[in-house]
């Protein structure tokens, strides 16, 4: 119940299988890059903590690109299955056992992942622009940071804000935090080993 009351969103959610979820933002979740883009060896497996509002949840995030298609699962921490979401070019299909609210849950983790990671910087450039949002990367105290800001001439204030730091007393354990007031999330994520294809800038 706790976990239904952190993620119920007043708007509508799509009952189809291969279409976004009404999300609060026309800029959530980001705009996705196709599968034929995306390094072909990507896998990921990380812990997440993912917060909306006053309520969290902690799960495991298990990503992979085999043959064209990027797999994302997400896991409990006593084992259960939250989602199953998987990309293919530019769309996105839910597994059909996946309720709504942990739909939205899977597209707040790709989002997350996507601008954390997965948007590559072109040329090592400071600032640029990708799908109708400008993004920024530079370092604060020694440490990197990312930016997405909406261009336009309807240019918000808001951006999310993306830092890569460390755990608090620990240098060995990078931690990325993700801070987004467009679909109303904030993540931490913790990158395990064995991880491929991944670019933090």
């Amino acid at each position: 119940m706790m976990w239904k009351a952190a993620f119920f969103i007043l708007l509508s959610l799509s009952t189809g299988c291969t279409a976004y979820p009404r999300l609060p933002s026309e800029n959530c979740p980001v705009k996705l890059i196709h599968t034929s883009d995306l390094p072909q060896d990507l896998s990921l497996r990380a812990q997440v903590q993912l917060q909306k509002g006053k309520h969290r949840i902690n799960f495991e995030a298990i990503a992979e690109s085999k043959s064209g298609v990027l797999t994302l699962v997400g896991i409990a921490p006593y084992g259960t299955r939250l989602f199953q979401i998987q990309q293919k070019e530019g769309k996105i299909h839910f597994s059909e056992l996946d309720s709504s609210i942990n739909r939205s849950l899977a597209i707040f983790t790709m989002d997350a992942l996507y601008r954390a990671y997965w948007i590559r910087t072109p040329s090592k450039e400071a600032s640029w622009d990708y799908a109708n949002e400008i993004v920024t990367e530079g370092s604060h105290h020694n440490e990197r940071y990312r930016e997405f800001r909406q261009s336009g001439p309807r240019e918000a204030s808001s951006s999310v804000k993306i830092d890569y730091g460390f755990e608090s007393g620990d240098r060995m354990t990078a931690v990325t935090t993700i801070e987004n007031p467009w679909c109303g999330y904030s993540a931490s994520i913790i990158q395990l080993k064995n991880n491929s294809g991944n670019q933090e800038p």
